[in-house]
């Protein structure tokens, strides 16, 4: 399965009031090589740097901005949830989906990635179309763009809330696949 997502995600701002000199609080998932912990550990010491290929965008642009920014790293429901309703906190590398359209405002792309799906190499599991992938246990990340895509085309998808959780299934054979935004899949 390889179908175009545009991980756009930028800058999803409830600004109505913001002045130009307040700070933005960015938050998003960790979700590497997008953005991470420096330690590489998905949980944990919240004063953590943070890195990744998006964390790098951001801050050249705020920085070439002259724009001051706070960037935290949450569960993706938290991260999601404080941009939608909280002033002046905003949220960066997801996927626009039609659901989500709406509610945010766009600044991207930041990456155009496609999706695809792992399994493991030793499992032999070779899909020719989408629809073959209904046989085998499916986990995805809770609400992630291509969890929501997969649901609504009639697949049953075992949730977490992040996508390492989701790979320990993955190796540890309870589910069978993984869709998951390529340039993910590369870096686990």
């Amino acid at each position: 399965m390889k179908t175009k997502v545009f991980w756009l995600g930028m800058l999803v701002l409830f600004l109505v009031n913001m002045a130009y000199a307040e700070t933005l609080h960015l938050v998003t998932q960790d979700f590497p090589p997008l953005a991470m912990r420096v330690s590489g550990e998905p949980t944990g010491n919240p004063d953590d740097p943070l890195t990744g290929i998006s964390v790098d965008i951001i801050r050249d642009m705020f920085k070439r901005a002259g724009m001051e920014y706070t960037l935290n790293i949450y569960t993706w429901e938290r991260a999601y949830d404080m941009a939608l309703k909280t002033s002046g906190y905003g949220i960066f590398s997801f996927g626009k989906t039609p659901e989500r359209e709406e509610l945010f405002q766009w600044v991207g792309p930041l990456i155009t990635t496609n999706w695809a799906v792992m399994a493991k190499k030793s499992r032999n599991i070779k899909l020719t179309a989408l629809e073959d992938a209904h046989k085998y246990k499916i986990g995805g990340f809770k609400s992630g763009a291509v969890t929501l895509f997969l649901e609504k085309q009639g697949f049953k998808i075992e949730n977490h809330i992040q996508p390492h959780l989701v790979l320990r299934k993955l190796e540890a054979e309870k589910i069978d696949l993984f869709p998951i935004p390529e340039i993910v899949g590369y870096y686990f």
